[in-house]
């Protein structure tokens, strides 16, 4: 591996006579998520493209992915997502922690209310820890018993070359 290495140090993968950001995940949903909706800036190569073998190439079980998160892991979540103080006013309103989740017009998601504050996507993909598995978000909801379960489809940010999109190409 390090010999591999020292042969490509040197390199860099150039756009427009920039380095790029190549990045990748692991599988995206039917399209690839963009690099604005995880919050990385604009990259007019890093942007929604269809994946048509993602689905047939990763684990079945990405398709959809079901998570349900508890009281105790979302609180900690949404104090990561909003701060202490915030939390404080919403804390015993459960049903309010998240109020809405918004997505592109490829499922991807852009942005979400927690606790009444508008947070970006890629924000709240990151610190909702074992709630959505990928940035595809097929559902959501607060179950009333203090729990939430997110289906996905995907495994990761999606933002780049999925890779078993990849694999399937």
């Amino acid at each position: 591996v390090i010999g591999a290495t020292n042969q490509v140090v040197r390199f860099t993968v150039q756009y427009d006579g920039n380095v790029a950001n190549t990045a990748y995940g692991s599988c995206a949903g039917a399209y690839t998520n963009s690099a604005a909706n995880m919050g990385w800036g604009n990259y007019s190569y890093l942007v929604p493209v269809e994946s048509k073998y993602d689905s047939l190439f990763a684990p079945q079980e990405y398709y959809p992915k079901v998570s349900t998160v508890d009281t105790k892991q979302m609180r900690i979540n949404i104090i990561k997502m909003v701060g202490q103080d915030v939390y404080n006013r919403y804390a015993s309103n459960m049903s309010q922690w998240i109020t809405r989740v918004d997505k592109d017009g490829y499922g991807n998601i852009t942005s979400a209310v927690v606790c009444g504050v508008t947070i970006s996507g890629g924000k709240f993909y990151d610190l909702c820890y074992m709630g959505p598995y990928g940035a595809n978000l097929n559902s959501w909801q607060y179950n009333g018993n203090g729990t939430w379960t997110f289906s996905t489809n995907g495994f990761g940010h999606s933002v780049g070359m999925s890779q078993y999109g990849a694999a399937g190409y």
